[in-house]
């Protein structure tokens, strides 16, 4: 974790960066609540019902433990979703192209017959060397419900999959 402070006009601020998911949690884990919070009750400790909608979580540690290890609730239902969504969208199959090798799966006659080392064919992708950036907002706010996010995800990883058959290299950002 690199942490840095900074004062400006009355100001404290902090920038922390962390080096992986397993630094993020441990600064969950540890971290002081903030003495700006100490005139209300944290959402975290409240046990609204708005609240646990909205996180699907009863409680931090509980909130921690699901980004630690995972989710697979209703996980099902997110493939099913994207299945449906794979149909709508074209598929574009990969172009292969034979090359000549020393190991294949096809022979290539004419240079076994002018004894030419490179006797097999062997099929590989034509690979495009472009690159598409794709931006996904991971932030949403409290009113959106579960189900949107199922969507929303499923549609990205089938825009995502869509690219990569037409033989684009896809870069997610987040």
């Amino acid at each position: 974790m690199i942490s840095k402070n900074y004062s400006e006009k009355s100001y404290e601020m902090f920038d922390i960066s962390f080096r992986g998911t397993t630094d993020f949690v441990n600064y969950l884990k540890n971290a002081q609540t903030s003495s700006t919070f100490s005139h209300s009750t944290l959402a975290s400790l409240a046990k609204k019902e708005e609240y646990i909608e909205f996180s699907q979580t009863t409680s931090m540690e509980q909130a921690i433990e699901m980004f630690e290890y995972g989710w697979g609730d209703e996980f099902e239902s997110f493939l099913s979703a994207k299945k449906q969504l794979d149909k709508i969208f074209p598929y574009i199959a990969k172009k292969l192209v034979l090359q000549n090798n020393v190991v294949g799966s096809i022979p290539n006659v004419f240079n076994a017959i002018n004894n030419i080392p490179l006797t097999m064919r062997k099929k590989i992708l034509e690979e495009k060397k472009n690159i598409i950036s794709v931006c996904v907002d991971a932030s949403y706010p409290w009113w959106i419900k579960p189900n949107q996010l199922f969507n929303f995800g499923a549609i990205v990883l089938s825009c995502i999959d869509f690219f990569e058959s037409m033989g684009y290299r896809v870069l997610v950002l987040g």
